[in-house]
């Protein structure tokens, strides 16, 4: 009589082989979420930049993306009067919020909570921003926001 079914050793072997698969691409699933996040977040970042220099253009009116902390989100508004916070007569054009996502964001200069885009569209301060996005077991991105208000990935 022939009976079928796994013994007890090779059900023992087959747990031992997938759980060294299993430890094995943990590490590598880890870094390929991490990657996705911060690939995911620069470009809401960009699109976020890229979406108030087309309002400032299409409003003749400036507009800013301004934040407390660049890793917890961004607001989006029509800057009235070109101050860089939000006033009470200042609309709320769009609000990102990023803080669940654990991304480390270092803004270039350090104190830059920040950036305005004139009615031509150019980068009211004239001068780069750039924006480090990074994450543990994570690759870093560079934002970067020209002195005419081009932005970029690098």
């Amino acid at each position: 009589m022939k009976h079928s079914g796994l013994t007890l050793i090779e059900l023992l072997v087959a747990l031992v082989i997938l759980s060294i698969l299993i430890a094995t691409g943990v590490p590598g699933m880890q870094t390929l979420l991490a990657n996705i996040a911060i690939r995911s977040n620069t470009e809401k970042l960009v699109g976020s930049f890229a979406y108030a220099r087309g309002e400032a253009v299409a409003r003749v009116n400036n507009v800013s993306v301004r934040t407390n902390n660049w890793a917890d989100g961004w607001t989006v508004f029509l800057d009235q009067n070109g101050s860089c916070t939000i006033d009470i007569d200042d609309e709320i054009l769009r609000d990102v919020d990023i803080s669940e996502e654990g991304i480390a964001i270092a803004a270039n200069p350090l104190a830059l909570n920040c950036v305005s885009f004139n009615r031509y569209g150019e980068n009211a301060d004239t001068a780069e921003r750039t924006f480090n996005f990074t994450k543990a077991s994570g690759t870093a991105r560079l934002v970067r926001v020209s002195n005419i208000g081009y932005t970029s990935i690098d």
